[in-house]
C-alpha cells in the first residue's frame, strides 16, 4: 500500500468519510491537495462567486455574514470534519457568508470539476460522498426551518400585542 497523505487519518475521522475505505479516501486526496490557511485568512468571502466547497481537516474557522446597518454577525464556528461552501457546487450563486480562519486551518478544496473527475474514477466513493453531504445539508435545512418558524412566532406575538407594527399588507402566518 502506498504511503498515506498527511491528512488521510484526519479526514478518515470526519463523519462524511465514515463509509470510505482507505483506497477511496486516497483516491480523493490524489485529486484534491489540502491547503493550510493562516489565522485571519478569509477562505471565502460573502458575495464572491464560488465554484468549490471546502472540507476542514484540521483547525477552526468562523462563519459570518454582513448585515445591513450592523457589524458582521457570526453564525457558527467550524472545526475538523466540518465543511462549507457546498451550495457553490449546485447553484453557482455568490457566497452567502465569509469564512475566516480562527485557528490555523487545513482544508480540502472540492470543486465541481474535481467532483466529476472523482466520480469518473471512483463512482461508488463519489456517491458515498454526495449522500453524506446531502445528509448534513438536510440537517442544516431542518435547523434553519425551525429557527425561521421560531422567528415568525416571535414576530407574530409581538405584532399581536402591538409591540411592533408590520406594514399594512404584510402578514405573519404561523
Amino acid at each position: 500500500m502506498p504511503p498515506r497523505h498527511p491528512v488521510h487519518y484526519k479526514l478518515k475521522a470526519c463523519s462524511i468519510f465514515r463509509d470510505f475505505d482507505d483506497r477511496e479516501l486516497a483516491a480523493l486526496l490524489e485529486l484534491a491537495e489540502p491547503t493550510t490557511y493562516p489565522v485571519g485568512a478569509a477562505i471565502v468571502r460573502q458575495g464572491e462567486v464560488g465554484s468549490a466547497m471546502f472540507l476542514i481537516a484540521d483547525g477552526c474557522a468562523d462563519v459570518s455574514m454582513e448585515a445591513e446597518g450592523c457589524d458582521d454577525v457570526r453564525l457558527s464556528t467550524l472545526g475538523a470534519g466540518d465543511f462549507f461552501g457546498e451550495l457553490a457546487l449546485v447553484d453557482h450563486e455568490p457566497r452567502s457568508a465569509t469564512v475566516t480562519v480562527k485557528i490555523e486551518c487545513t482544508a480540502l478544496k472540492v470543486s465541481i470539476g474535481l467532483l466529476r473527475m472523482f466520480a469518473a474514477e471512483s463512482p461508488g466513493a463519489a456517491f458515498k460522498l454526495t449522500m453524506a453531504l446531502l445528509e448534513v445539508v438536510g440537517r442544516r435545512l431542518r435547523v434553519a426551518n425551525r429557527k425561521y418558524l421560531e422567528t415568525l412566532s416571535i414576530v407574530a406575538a409581538l405584532s399581536a400585542e402591538g409591540t411592533i407594527m408590520l406594514p399594512e399588507n404584510d402578514q405573519v402566518v404561523v
